[in-house]
């Protein structure tokens, strides 16, 4: 699944109103930076994104919803985030009461009927905006350090969230469902019939091991007499060789049976093709398809007008008359329905009428006795071929002072019990006929008449299949119990073998991005431990999150926007410019909420890791501290009365404040 951020718009809240779009013309960009000075709002931003994406906002206390309202005192506030799943429209409004202290939603997708009151995305999307999920995408720099508390358990969850091990959770949970919905349905044992149903299994399995080891021996010994048939033709090809008289002809006459057989091949495979044809094997089956289909015009079926027609319109208040369509007119129309074809007929009897039109019986009927003709001619060919080769081979025998007749003596035996062999290989391993051995044997006796082994294991599944039946519950909650184990088996194991492969990987980057003052990750438990300290500085630690993110999102199989608040705050230059190499890696679409200070030493290998595919957003308060900020504003703006909302790279990175934590307002 491939979930991206389009943008959202805000009003009434703490941070000013204001309407930021993420995309550049139609596309979205590898990475959007939002430069937002500090008290513009960044924080209560990202709390009402995660809010709206996650629902949670419905379980905010009154209190915290207060805390949220904007100083001039709005009657209510309103937040929407829009997004594509998979490329389709997804839009969540959320709407702030702060009179009431409520919280109320509005869903708008495609998927869930267009609009629609309440948080209901699709259920596709629906547990990939669990808060569990958000967290991991949706973040600022307190993740790294979550991520190496000892007291938190936020690195396994990130495993277990981002590879969906909770899948094997529910399926164990599913089992017990299984189990409670079966035995609820079970009935009464039958004791004779087990026993019975296990007396004929038992004969089956004790034939399929017999049928087994005929099948084993035939292939054994067909692998000895093919061994020594081509000792024998080796020694016959050798003196041929060795004859220069009769060499050239014979090789000759055998790349002229190999085309042939090749041509054999192709006109049979040709006319098995034709064969799918009833009516090219019987004419008489293709005329009476013609009339048919005449019969059919005849009848002037299919109509135009659909059952379908009827039972809609009785579902109406009035008919296409005018007249009101009451109880007794509905039931009438209803009945009569039945008489006109359903459109799925319709569209089967127009497509049957459309084939048949192009039947022409006689000419296929002249192809097949043409492809039938040319298979007796090539086979007749090859027949004359080998006798010719025959001749030669005797007479190359002869000239090199051997005895013919004895090589004939000794191959023509051979060449009957390798015949023998494959025809009886061929029958004990034929495949099972259409609605053969659809009954299961009523008596034990008759396993032994079973020649087939796919006929004799058919037997044994069905009669396994009653003995299951019968004794259900029992043998039931043994699967269940063991898939229940495969599960919480299949579950550690699989965490820790990507715990393992995560600390290799993990390691190996920081060696690259930590080269000046390295720092490694010991192991993976609940949380992240590093070696021989219990935590590092505030970059080296941030960058410690990243990495193991970094991995983390690698494992699993979906895409999705990785928002961060503060991306390089705490950084070194040189820690800065790894990570912003690293970033644009992380995920198709990162999304920055940056303040200038950050720019430094990761822009521009930021731009340069994306390719330069970079949206640049600079937003700032509307006021009177900030009015020589708007002096140089380019055309790419809006200003709703109290933010500005400007585009473009030129004024991104000329953008400064010269104190920006004494800007008004509050984050």
């Amino acid at each position: 699944m491939e979930i991206k951020l389009l943008g959202w718009t805000c009003e009434g809240f703490r941070c000013p109103d204001m309407e930021v779009d993420l995309r550049k013309g139609s596309a979205v960009p590898r990475v959007a930076l939002v430069q937002m000075p500090n008290g513009t709002g960044k924080t209560t931003t990202l709390v009402l994104l995660k809010g709206t994406l996650t629902g949670e906002a419905r379980n905010w206390t009154s209190k915290y919803i207060a805390g949220l309202r904007s100083t001039s005192k709005p009657d209510s506030g309103a937040f929407s985030v829009s997004l594509t799943v998979d490329g389709r429209p997804l839009k969540l409004e959320m709407t702030c009461d702060f009179e009431l202290g409520e919280v109320s939603f509005n869903t708008t997708s495609p998927e869930v009927g267009g609009f629609n009151r309440g948080w209901t995305p699709p259920p596709a999307v629906r547990r990939f905006l669990a808060p569990r999920f958000v967290d991991l995408f949706v973040f600022d720099g307190e993740l790294a350090n979550t991520l190496l508390d000892p007291h938190a358990t936020k690195a396994e969850e990130a495993i277990e969230t981002l590879c969906q091990l909770d899948l094997l959770d529910s399926l164990a949970n599913d089992c017990e469902q299984f189990w409670r919905l079966n035995t609820a349905k079970a009935g009464a044992r039958h004791q004779t019939g087990l026993a019975r149903y296990t007396t004929i299994a038992g004969r089956l399995n004790e034939r399929i091991q017999i049928l087994r080891k005929n099948i084993d021996q035939r292939e054994t010994k067909l692998g000895q007499v093919n061994a020594e048939v081509e000792r024998l033709n080796t020694e016959i090809q050798k003196l041929v060789d060795q004859d220069g008289k009769n060499r050239e002809t014979y090789y000759q006459k055998k790349a002229s049976k190999a085309e042939a057989e090749q041509a054999l091949s192709g006109a049979v495979r040709e006319l098995m093709d034709k064969m799918r044809r009833p009516e090219s094997l019987a004419p008489a089956f293709g005329q009476a398809l013609k009339t048919l289909k005449a019969n059919l015009d005849v009848a002037k079926l299919p109509d135009s007008t659909s059952r379908q027609f009827f039972q809609e319109l009785a579902l109406k208040p009035e008919c296409i008359c005018g007249r009101p369509v009451g109880e007794k007119e509905r039931l009438h129309i209803l009945s009569s329905a039945e008489d006109f074809l359903g459109e799925e007929l319709a569209g089967v009897l127009n497509a049957f009428k459309q084939e048949v039109d192009i039947i022409d019986s006689d000419e296929r009927q002249r192809v097949l006795d043409a492809l039938l003709t040319a298979i007796e001619q090539i086979r007749l060919r090859i027949a004359d071929l080998e006798a010719e080769m025959a001749v030669l081979e005797k007479s190359s025998v002869s000239a090199a002072g051997g005895d013919p007749e004895e090589f004939r003596r000794q191959l023509e035996p051979l060449n009957v019990e390798k015949a023998n062999l494959e025809r009886e290989l061929d029958l004990l391993r034929a495949p099972i006929e259409p609605g053969e051995s659809s009954e299961l044997i009523t008596s034990p006796t008759d396993a032994i008449k079973i020649t087939k082994l796919a006929v004799a294991e058919k037997q044994l599944r069905m009669a396994n299949d009653e003995i299951n039946r019968i004794n259900g519950t029992l043998e039931l909650r043994m699967r269940l119990d063991l898939l229940k184990q495969v599960c919480t088996d299949a579950r550690g194991l699989a965490k820790q073998r990507i715990k393992d492969g995560l600390l290799d990987k993990c390691n190996q980057r920081l060696r690259r991005i930590l080269k000046g003052d390295p720092l490694e990750i010991q192991r993976i438990d609940r949380s992240l431990v590093l070696k021989d300290r219990e935590s590092g500085s505030a970059g080296q630690n941030l960058a410690v999150g990243y990495t193991f993110l970094a991995e983390a999102l690698s494992k699993g199989s979906h895409d999705f926007p990785l928002v961060v608040d503060s991306p390089a705050g705490p950084l070194d230059h040189g820690v800065r410019r790894q990570i912003a190499t690293m970033v644009p890696a992380l995920c198709t679409q990162f999304v920055a909420f940056t303040i200038s200070t950050e720019r430094e030493a990761f822009l521009e290998p930021l731009e340069a890791s994306a390719g330069g595919d970079v949206k640049y957003i600079t937003v700032f308060r509307n006021t009177p501290g900030n009015a020589s900020l708007v002096n140089d504003l380019p055309a790419d703006h809006t200003d709703n009365g109290q933010s500005f909302v400007v585009g473009g790279r030129d004024y991104f990175v000329r953008f400064a404040l010269e104190n920006e934590n004494d800007e008004a307002g509050g984050s």
